[in-house]
């Protein structure tokens, strides 16, 4: 247990919080009504202050997806003063090369598949934060065979987000491929997961929904695509589970390692799409893989089965009703499940969702 004080004015709330609650704060950690209201404030000085407690790249981003302010170290990254970004739509102020185009930042078809505006919509409408989310944006600086990757980490703070950059990588350097021993599995870090992994073909069934995906948005991303599935192996979960995704409550899911191995099947990696379907394998929306790890059984978190949003969120309920959904898989695979059994920890944000009626559909952003 951890005493709660707030962040900035170091006020004791008069709790305490475990380790799962304080991921809920990622940036500041938690902070007093009064220095909530102070910060929110937008006077340009005390917000800043504030910000510049933090060594990496922080900014403050409002329902329009205007940049308030940053810290001095997000300024150095854009390479930018105040004035430069201040106000700014987000696309405007890293420099997407998108947002030049009609309708501006936002408002493209390109948009549509921006992670770092999804992530912050979905923490400023769901009030969770996202730690650590992968994100590839095209930026005007950035050409030639070089693919450079952010990690992003969003936390909810009034009527805003924080925005924070943990990490910048290099995606074009080849990365070494480490596998997890299926007996016993070792933690497997997302950059070791599905390197070198073969592409899954884009299923005739859900060909007319990817079309019209990939025609929404105004490029090719089928080198992306991975596979085509519904949830759970009975009609009832499946249905369920895929509501609770169009609902934005659910952004994970697991699956047994086992399953990959016996049927050659790659492991899911970062950046990949994927077709979610009903139990009649009817497309209802697309997800985008934002991280990927192999742990035991028991070691599944708090934090991972909140996100997979079932039930109640929590730790109990996930073993229970995943205890008997992989026993089921075990069965059929001719293995016996155990505390030790490998399981695929996967988190995902939802890029599109489509809702066919009819043969007519509205795509739903």
């Amino acid at each position: 247990m951890f005493k709660r004080i707030c962040a900035w004015c170091k006020k004791d709330l008069g709790s305490s919080i475990t380790f799962v609650e304080i991921a809920d704060a990622p940036i500041t950690h938690g902070m007093c009504g009064d220095c909530a209201r102070e910060t929110l404030s937008f006077m340009a000085k005390p917000l800043r202050s504030f910000l510049d407690q933090f060594s990496k790249p922080v900014f403050l981003v409002d329902r329009e997806g205007r940049i308030v302010t940053g810290n001095s170290s997000g300024l150095s990254f854009l390479q930018k003063t105040n004035e430069e970004v201040d106000g700014e739509l987000g696309g405007d102020a890293f420099g997407c090369k998108y947002a030049h185009l009609p309708g501006g930042c936002g408002d493209t078809v390109h948009c549509k598949t921006c992670t770092i505006r999804t992530t912050v919509i979905n923490t400023l409408k769901s009030g969770k934060s996202n730690i650590r989310i992968p994100a590839y944006p095209d930026l005007h600086h950035m050409t030639g065979e070089k693919r450079i990757g952010f990690l992003i980490t969003t936390e909810r703070i009034g009527e805003a987000v924080l925005l924070r950059i943990d990490e910048v990588v290099d995606k074009s350097q080849p990365q070494q491929d480490t596998s997890a021993d299926a007996d016993n599995p070792q933690r497997c870090s997302p950059a070791d997961v599905g390197q070198g992994m073969k592409t899954m073909n884009i299923p005739t069934h859900i060909k007319q929904f990817w079309n019209s995906f990939e025609a929404d948005i105004g490029y090719d991303v089928s080198s992306r695509f991975y596979e085509a599935f519904h949830f759970d192996d009975n009609e009832t979960n499946a249905n369920a589970l895929v509501d609770l995704v169009l609902q934005g409550r659910k952004r994970a899911t697991a699956g047994l390692l086992w399953s990959n191995e016996m049927n050659d099947k790659p492991l899911p990696k970062v950046g990949d799409l994927s077709v979610v379907t009903n139990w009649q394998q009817e497309p209802l929306c697309i997800i985008e893989t934002t991280h990927v790890e192999i742990v035991p059984y028991e070691e599944v978190s708090d934090a991972f089965a909140a996100v997979e949003g079932e039930g109640d969120g929590s730790l109990r309920y996930w073993r229970e009703v995943h205890w008997s959904c992989f026993s089921r898989e075990c069965e059929r695979l001719g293995k016996k499940p155990s505390l030790r059994m490998p399981i695929i920890c996967e988190r995902f944000n939802t890029t599109a969702q489509y809702f066919c009626r009819h043969a007519s559909r509205k795509c739903v952003w």
